[in-house]
């Protein structure tokens, strides 16, 4: 999601990732000899839930766990590893950020540079899907201030949508629209309905336009309220006027919020729901922010640290 107020910060000295050994999961074992995915419509790729996995209810969304970029604590960000160990650690949804290569592949990446996370330098848009696979997407990832980097040559790669939607079986798809390019709107929702995933995805991005493209294309998918959605609700509540509240975010199904908008969540919360619109929250770090953000009503914790959100959430009776 956001640039600077949702950095993913790497996790703390000393541990190791969930059943890290220094290679690669099975389920990417077979990633480097696979064809670069494009945005075509395939038919053949239409998912198929396993017969004993049960889809969360996307109605009635009590309490999720909302992996930022995935498993990123544990994981380099935005990683088919890091999506893998969210769905394994019991998270409802992958939020990813997403941008198009030079060759019109949706890939998914949060810079808008490759400088901060692998061994390449430019922009995204400057390389093909091919060119990108040549580059180290562990590569920065360290724990410890820069004394060791534990991904550094392990195979970890920036994956195409494609590969994303169809390596990870279980959950939903929060997807951010991080370029301004008027083409992708269509593209994901091509994608979107090619891996047959329409049911698992929430679309949104901090550019309004494509949001409401995206919305124009597939308006029975969720989608986030936009920039100026959220900012006219906020101003909505504090002059206590509901009405104008619900109809400022009348198209959207979600609210992904940082806290610091208002002092009184439980009533911000009860409104938005009132209004038909869930509410998430980023990027909650710290278990006792979760556990007071979940009982003021939240239905959604973004969070780096998967694990403990998940030892919280079970103690809290949200997950068994």
């Amino acid at each position: 999601m956001g640039e600077a107020t949702r950095p993913a910060p790497p996790g703390p000295p000393g541990r190791l990732p969930i059943d890290f050994e220094g290679e690669l999961p099975d389920f990417v074992q077979d990633e480097a000899d696979e064809e670069p995915a494009n945005n075509d419509d395939d038919d053949d790729h239409h998912e198929q839930e396993d017969e004993e996995y049960v889809l969360p209810d996307i109605n009635n969304a009590n309490r999720w766990i909302l992996g930022h970029r995935g498993n990123s604590w544990d994981y380099p960000q935005n990683t088919l590893q890091a999506f893998q160990s969210c769905v394994d650690l019991g998270c409802d949804c992958n939020e990813m950020d997403l941008r198009r290569t030079k060759d019109g592949v949706l890939v998914v990446f949060h810079d808008a540079s490759v400088d901060s996370v692998t061994n390449g330098k430019g922009k995204v848009n400057t390389y093909t899907f091919a060119e990108l696979q040549k580059l180290d997407a562990g590569y920065r990832f360290t724990r410890d201030g820069g004394k060791t980097y534990p991904f550094r040559g392990k195979g970890y790669k920036i994956p195409s949508l494609a590969q994303v939607f169809s390596k990870i079986k279980k959950g939903y798809f929060n997807m951010d629209m991080k370029d301004d390019d008027s083409r992708v709107p269509q593209e994901l929702y091509n994608l979107i309905r090619s891996h047959g995933v329409a049911n698992r995805s929430i679309v949104g991005s901090f550019i309004d336009r494509n949001t409401e493209a995206f919305r124009k294309i597939a308006p029975s998918i969720q989608s986030l309220a936009t920039a100026k959605e959220a900012t006219a609700f906020a101003a909505a509540f504090h002059k206590g006027d509901n009405a104008a509240a619900c109809r400022a975010v009348s198209a959207s199904n979600w609210q992904d919020l940082p806290t610091h908008l208002t002092k009184n969540w439980p009533a911000y919360i009860k409104l938005s729901h009132q209004c038909k619109n869930k509410v998430a929250f980023w990027t909650i770090n710290d278990t006792a922010t979760m556990e007071k953000l979940l009982k003021d009503g939240a239905d959604g914790i973004i969070t780096d640290k998967v694990a403990e959100a998940a030892r919280l959430f079970r103690r809290l009776g949200y997950k068994k």
